[in-house]
């Protein structure tokens, strides 16, 4: 039965969380006995399912854009956001986007206690404690911690009960000798980074002295993943494997034994910092194994420890050794007949007054979250020879740019990259240099004016009209074009083809230079270059999307089909249009918008070969498309299109790289992080983008043409600093 209380609870909670643990689970059961009403936000419920039959609504997330368009719409319709981590991510953008609810922050997992963290990761760690409304811990260990790193805010510690009155608790008589239990999460090998999770060598020191250690491990490291253990231990018959169980079935099971193991194995853990972590920790077994009547002998976790010995219901060893000894020659305690100091339904009682003392807090002013790389200094840096670059997550986002500046203007590429993907020779790569140029001067920086001039000119002269093609730009050099039908003799396409792709980012490079110069040579190119499109290239006669390029092999025996090159020429087409001032190709570009957006098929694109676009090409439609906008009747879904680029690129917000999200020369993430800005994701992505190039500068530098491109970007990220990333495009 529940606990006698008297007053009921008339408030309506959002619990958000990844993956809902057991703690949020213990946490919901206990406040729905007070009548307190619960919705959850998750990605999932994989862990605990049942959670869906104790709440009022799931609701579910895939990223930060969902989570940050969820709550901006929704989060008053709840009197509290009560946010669980790890990670934090979400809960920062909680905090950032709830401006009339208060939202706590449920601390599960110390972040900065633990080694190897991201920047990112710190910073979003310290947003969350200083501007939460309140925080809950699970330890005391933990609060002191965080209140001598952050200061102090409103907090209290409620660790992780258990729920006696949400179990029908039968205990078992004892096994007759001398027994062990170990409940929860275990790792094959200690080269992981839960190494402390790694018990074989404890284990059979237990199992060789002659007591047996009954093993449940936790539902997401079944025995299959287990083989070490297997192998080294089944033999032994004083060593047991159990299958999981459902939390009731497991605490009855578990009763019938006499001790508890409890806590961490910290011989492969060097870092002080994890070490205070894991010392500081409480542990949900530890309380599973009180409740079942078992004596928890509690190794390398002080927090436990301190509280088994100060209720007289455990002990302490300071090695396995020592373990050993307790579990042979002491007495275990009797199970606990106060169940209260252990139980969630009594303990709630410290939440529900934490919600009623931030309940008034609906129109709090909250600093938006900021990133370090917003308020950095602009500050020179005297580079080492240019090919061996060296940064780290402490130089400023200017510092890079100046890096991919002068791989450029030094000159250095053209003896090193003869025959890297034509980087020496495309003009895009001049295009995107010449945009970063652009942005500088309107930035204020008006010194790099005969830049500007220098390759805008540069462009002009490379021209293919130049060398007996058409008008247009492209790589410079010969290129096998393997996307033809013909896969034994692929044709070569000559030096001179004009690429729709390559011809459009000069044509819009050559457009931002006229409206910085006035000169009317750069726009009458692109006049040029707009007429020669049109009259030898056009459109795939099927589906009336662009054609990749001028030349025969592109349209035999079938035009081939790339998407990325519709939008950027409609982006071109469009940015011509306002320069111009002309409305002439309007209605081709709402003709190309709604034909290339028929062509979408499972929220995706794919090539006439088949092949599914990438972060690269998606990064490109994105582009073009938010280029278009002004004049599409139907804009395309972008929130769509920027949610399944995050989700290829990013784990959480950690850069999570694979080929399909590099594509061609590592520019994926270049354009992917460009268009996140266009259409003003969630920064913490572009915090987190920026501190993996920092400290992977060599990606930047694959090449000349690679590097042009994340020159843009970094040009853009410095070029408007008053832009509101926290809104959605």
């Amino acid at each position: 039965m529940p606990p006698q209380q008297t007053d009921m609870i008339n408030m309506k909670i959002l619990m958000v969380h990844f993956d809902p643990c057991i703690r949020v689970l213990k946490e919901i059961l206990a406040l729905k006995t007070r009548g307190v009403s619960i919705d959850v936000l998750c990605t999932n419920l994989n862990s605990n399912p049942s959670i869906r039959d104790h709440v009022d609504n799931v609701y579910y997330y895939s990223n930060l854009c969902d989570l940050r368009l969820f709550l901006d719409n929704k989060h008053t319709n709840w009197d509290i956001i009560h946010c669980h981590n790890a990670p934090n991510s979400f809960i920062a953008a909680a905090i950032d986007v709830c401006k009339h609810r208060p939202v706590i922050y449920d601390c599960h997992d110390m972040t900065s206690m633990r080694s190897n963290i991201t920047k990112v990761e710190e910073e979003l760690e310290e947003y969350c404690f200083k501007r939460s409304a309140a925080v809950i811990h699970v330890s005391e260990g933990i609060k002191k911690y965080a209140s001598l790193k952050y200061g102090h805010n409103l907090s209290i510690v409620l660790p992780s009960f258990p729920s006696p009155n949400q179990v029908t608790l039968k205990r078992k008589a004892k096994l007759d000798g001398n027994h062990i239990v170990y409940l929860g999460g275990i790792v094959n090998s200690p080269d992981s980074k839960y190494s402390y999770r790694y018990y074989l060598p404890m284990f059979k020191t237990i199992c060789d002295a002659g007591i047996h250690l009954h093993v449940f491990p936790a539902q997401k490291a079944p025995w299959k993943f287990l083989s070490e253990y297997i192998t080294t231990l089944d033999h032994s018959s004083y060593f047991h494997r159990h299958t999981p169980l459902p939390y009731e079935e497991l605490i009855e099971e578990i009763s019938q034994f006499q001790w508890g193991f409890s806590g961490f194995n910290l011989d492969s853990i060097t870092s002080k910092q994890s070490i205070d972590f894991l010392h500081n920790a409480l542990p949900n077994k530890f309380f599973d194994y009180l409740l079942a009547g078992v004596c928890p002998v509690v190794i390398n976790n002080d927090t436990a420890a301190e509280f088994a010995i100060k209720h007289r219901l455990g002990y302490k060893a300071l090695n396995i050794e020592e373990f050993v000894n307790i579990c042979r020659d002491k007495k275990p305690y009797s199970p606990i007949e106060d169940t209260s100091i252990i139980d969630m339904d009594v303990q709630i009682d410290k939440l529900i007054a934490v919600y009623r003392a931030v309940s008034t807090d609906t129109v709090k002013s909250r600093q938006p979250l900021t990133f370090s790389y917003e308020t950095q200094p602009k500050k020179d840096i005297d580079f080492p020879t240019i090919p061996f670059l060296k940064l780290n997550s402490n130089d400023s986002c200017h510092s890079t740019l100046q890096m991919l500046l002068q791989y450029y203007t030094s000159g250095v590429w053209l003896h090193k990259e003869k025959n890297c993907y034509f980087s020496h020779t495309s003009c895009d790569t001049h295009a995107f240099y010449l945009s970063t140029f652009n942005t500088l001067y309107l930035n204020g920086d008006e010194e790099v004016i005969n830049q500007i001039k220098q390759i805008a000119d540069l462009l002009l002269g490379l021209n293919n009209q130049n060398y007996k093609g058409n008008f247009g730009w492209g790589l410079g050099a010969p290129y096998l074009n393997n996307l033809s039908s013909n896969k034994k003799n692929p044709p070569v396409s000559p030096a001179n083809t004009c690429y729709t792709y390559t011809s459009s980012m000069v044509g819009l490079a050559l457009l931002e230079t006229f409206e910085i110069t006035g000169e009317q040579r750069y726009l009458d190119a692109c006049t040029q270059w707009r007429d020669s499109y049109l009259k030898n290239i056009s459109f795939h006669p099927e589906n009336g999307c662009c054609l990749y390029a001028d030349n025969a092999s592109y349209r035999t025996p079938e035009p081939i089909f790339i998407p990325n090159v519709t939008p950027l020429f409609m982006g071109f087409l469009s940015e011509y249009s306002r320069v111009s001032n002309s409305t002439k190709d309007h209605r081709l570009i709402r003709r190309l918008g709604g034909n290339f957006s028929k062509l979408k098929s499972n929220g995706n694109w794919t090539y006439s070969t088949g092949a599914k676009e990438d972060l690269l090409h998606l990064g490109m439609i994105a582009e073009g498309f938010y280029r278009s906008k002004s004049i599409l009747q139907d804009e395309l879904d972008s929130q769509s299109l920027i949610s399944s680029m995050i989700d290829m690129m990013f784990q959480d917000v950690e850069v999570n790289l694979t080929s399909n999200c590099l594509g061609t020369s590592n520019w994926g993430p270049a354009w992917a992080l460009y268009s996140f800005l266009l259409h003003k994701a969630p920064k913490e992505y572009i915090a987190s983008g920026i501190e993996f190039l920092t400290n992977n500068p060599q990606m930047m530098l694959y090449s000349i043409r690679t590097a042009s491109l994340y020159a843009r970007f970094f040009s853009k990220l410095q070029s408007d600093p008053a832009i509101d990333l926290r809104t959605h495009g």
